[in-house]
């Protein structure tokens, strides 16, 4: 027998009070069947990246320690030049999965449109800001002499594809929003998929490809990027899907959109880069004790992150879903999606530690 206390802890009648209730709160059935069909592509998107990002490594790792180490110095410089972004995508997701829930097509595609519009400045304008400062920025991370060169090699040609890379991310973000998790998952495992073929040609000089080590591993991850990028495009090309931007409406800039974006993002944005600030701290140390420590340092940061990956997904879900019910004047019902979520992350997380 379940304990009491247990069953009520899952049961979404009793995940919100009595009077914040605004109508009838479904089964617990229906509840977690309906976040678990949002999270469970995320979940898949987010776990076979990791796997494939482990595979990118041992493919690297044929060129030696020092490759291993220069492409996990580059991690969260890189990152930190995609801030503004990853945090203007959060407020993408944020606002389609509004008007998701409002079933306001035209106004979650004219968020999306301006969303692009943004991250395509950004991403002009953040990466040519950088180049000058590459080596310098990678030697605050934690760039040696014996990896500085090959590490400024794979963040300049990162930092070239960055276009490619932030306009698909911010398609699949509005595309999570609306809790087309789908979509996003087949761009990433495309892509990725890609990036490995090239891997294997590229690193190391196979079926007549020139041997480029690192600087390939680089080109090949751009490669992947732009296959996603076109994938993105065309999930957003279908005039009977709930995103379309092929249309001469929504590109101009609203301010009551821009507004919402701003109070969503400033707040990410700070998250992220203290949350960069803390990593690359990390790395920095890390680094000091030397290029084989770094190294494994980042294989086992690979292994790392497929323990992330359940977590995200359900994460993805409880964004998706929270947003959707606000907009549908449900507020009730963000708080159960929510706390859903919240719920299966903790047995799932559980079970992995186990």
């Amino acid at each position: 027998m379940v304990p009491k206390f247990i069953k009520r802890l899952y049961e979404p009648r009793y995940m919100v009070r009595e009077h914040l209730k605004l109508g009838d709160i479904p089964g617990t059935k229906e509840v977690f069947s309906t976040a678990f069909s949002v999270a469970w592509a995320s979940i898949a998107e987010s776990f076979l990246i990791s796997l494939i990002s482990m595979a990118d490594t041992v493919m690297v790792s044929t060129v030696g320690e020092q490759a291993i180490a220069a492409v996990g110095l580059v991690t969260q410089p890189r990152f930190i030049v995609q801030t503004l972004v990853l945090a203007l995508n959060v407020a993408v997701t944020s606002i389609c999965a509004r008007r998701k829930g409002e079933g306001d097509a035209y106004s979650a595609a004219s968020c999306l449109k301006q969303g692009l519009i943004l991250t395509a400045i950004f991403s002009v304008v953040l990466p040519l800001a950088t180049i000058p400062f590459a080596q310098p920025l990678l030697r605050f991370a934690g760039a040696q002499d014996d990896t500085i060169v090959m590490a400024t090699d794979y963040f300049l040609v990162l930092l070239a594809g960055m276009p490619f890379c932030n306009i698909s991310l911010t398609i699949s973000a509005a595309q999570r929003g609306i809790g087309n998790t789908r979509a996003s998952m087949r761009i990433n495992m495309i892509s990725n998929i890609v990036n490995l073929v090239f891997n294997y040609l590229l690193i190391g000089g196979n079926f007549g490809f020139p041997r480029l080590g690192v600087k390939g591993a680089a080109i090949a991850t751009v490669l992947g990027w732009i296959v996603g990028l076109v994938m993105a495009l065309l999930s957003v090309s279908n005039k009977s899907h709930f995103l379309f931007i092929y249309s001469r409406d929504g590109w101009k800039f609203q301010k009551s959109t821009l507004s919402s974006m701003y109070k969503v993002a400033s707040g990410s944005f700070f998250e992220q880069i203290c949350m960069r600030a803390g990593f690359m701290t990390t790395t920095k140390i890390i680094a000091g004790l030397g290029t084989m420590m770094l190294a494994a340092h980042q294989i086992l940061a690979n292994l790392l992150n497929l323990s992330f990956a359940f977590g995200e997904g359900y994460g993805v879900a409880s964004s998706s879903l929270v947003g959707q019910s606000l907009g549908a004047k449900r507020s009730d019902m963000s708080i159960v999606y929510g706390k859903a979520c919240q719920r299966m992350s903790i047995i799932t997380s559980t079970f992995i530690f186990i």
